[in-house]
């Protein structure tokens, strides 16, 4: 009723509202196309240790890969984790996204949103919107001619950035140790043994022993006569190289060293290498005193031994050692069954004697059964406590000494006379 009102009464006003009801709902299908198709679709990812799971690509942030499972959920990966395939395929996924990975001459990455470039610099804004430049010629080869091709037309020629004298080497196939092909090319090899090669106009950072031996031989006779020649690995790092019998000396090894036997760098003192099963057949090296000595007992002379007397030494210093621990170990004995022995001579007290008298061996003039007054001298255990409780006051099994007496006066006679003070004190408050 209320519609047909409406219709008779402004027929124009309700067709625009069913013309934009109609509108919002077309672009609200189609913004969810358009997530859907940026998401991309669902793909197989592995890892390196050949873990497998199903995710779509969402973007990269920093050095990670943000994967979405279709069930729902975020994964977040370091990239370096991904199998070789699956790396490539994010850095192509992010690049269009319009994250492109940046490069430098150092082997430094970004991945970043080329912005402009003035005055000789690069401006990026990089995955986390973060914007950073970098100076033109600091870039590999291939971000400057993507570079180039970027500003092509929109500058003139006098403010384009100077091409580098530096060209990138012919494609050519590359093989990855583990197995993954690829056509790129050589940019540069690094000291820190690195390769940076141009792969579909992305700098790729790859350590040189991941690749095959067919790659590493081309490298050695490409940068054969230059000081790079040293930086490239001899064999791939997850191949066993061959016998070493046959082998070169190996490029990191200094020059002047003299040659040893296989080819390494020979040593004034060489370390002898055990292989695994053989220690116990070994017989280790006798020393030049043992080789003197036979040598003297063949001629039928006596052999000194240097070492003999401060062994002699040793052994009676150590003799004497254990004899004091023994002597120390039975006064404990001795203490702990409830005989009163002396803390110096460590000898047992004869009967009468209480804690605190003088020891009779160490002082036989002054010493006096139940004297007291004079330093704890004699240990008593426990149980001697006890039993003489009757005597004298006992603390954790030992009696209290004539200075330990003293002290409780001293203490009594200071703390009264600091309650006297407090109270004083407060009698003048109020």
């Amino acid at each position: 009723m209320k519609t047909s009102e409406c219709l008779q009464e402004n027929p124009s006003k309700f067709f625009h509202g069913i013309l934009r009801l109609f509108c919002s709902t077309v672009m609200s299908l189609l913004l969810l196309h358009t997530a859907n198709a940026d998401l991309g679709e669902v793909r197989q990812w592995r890892d390196v240790q050949g873990n497998t799971t199903n995710a779509i690509f969402v973007r990269v942030e920093g050095s990670d890969a943000i994967l979405k499972l279709p069930q729902g959920g975020i994964i977040r990966a370091p990239i370096n984790g991904f199998s070789d395939e699956d790396q490539a395929q994010i850095i192509n996924d992010s690049a269009e996204q319009g994250l492109r990975l940046w490069t430098d001459q150092l082997g430094n990455q970004l991945f970043g949103e080329f912005t402009r470039y003035r005055a000789g610099k690069v401006y990026v804004k990089s995955d986390r919107g973060v914007p950073r430049n970098f100076p033109f010629e600091s870039l590999s080869l291939a971000d400057q001619h993507f570079v180039m091709d970027q500003l092509s037309g929109s500058i003139s020629i006098n403010d384009q950035p100077q091409p580098s004298h530096e060209r990138l080497e012919e494609p050519r196939g590359w093989e990855r140790s583990s197995g993954f092909h690829f056509e790129g090319q050589l940019d540069r090899l690094l000291p820190s043994r690195k390769l940076l090669l141009a792969v579909n106009g992305i700098t790729w950072v790859v350590p040189a022993d991941e690749f095959s031996m067919t790659d590493l031989d081309y490298l050695r006779e490409h940068y054969a006569g230059t000081n790079l020649a040293v930086h490239v690995p001899r064999y791939p790092k997850n191949q066993r190289p061959p016998e070493v019998a046959s082998a070169g000396s190996p490029p990191s090894a200094a020059a002047s060293f003299p040659r040893g036997p296989a080819g390494f760098p020979m040593r004034t003192n060489p370390t002898q290498r055990i292989q695994a099963g053989s220690i116990a057949a070994m017989t280790p090296p006798q020393n030049m005193q043992t080789q003197q000595q036979e040598r003297m007992a063949r001629a039928g002379l006596n052999s000194p031994d240097p070492f003999e007397e401060m062994r002699e030494r040793n052994q009676a210093l150590s003799d004497g050692i254990t004899e004091r621990q023994n002597q120390r170990m039975a006064a404990m004995h001795k203490w702990m069954q409830g005989r009163l022995v002396c803390e110096h001579c460590e000898r047992e007290a004869p009967e009468g004697y209480r804690a605190g008298d003088l020891c009779p061996h160490c002082h036989p003039g002054d010493a006096k059964p139940g004297a007291g007054s004079a330093p704890l001298q004699v240990a008593q255990s426990n149980q001697s406590g006890q039993s003489n409780s009757g005597n004298n006051s006992s603390t954790s099994g030992g009696r209290i000494s004539g200075r330990g007496i003293a002290g409780l006066f001293k203490l009594g006679f200071w703390g009264v006379i600091g309650l006297g003070a407090l109270f004083g004190w407060l009698r003048r408050q109020m």
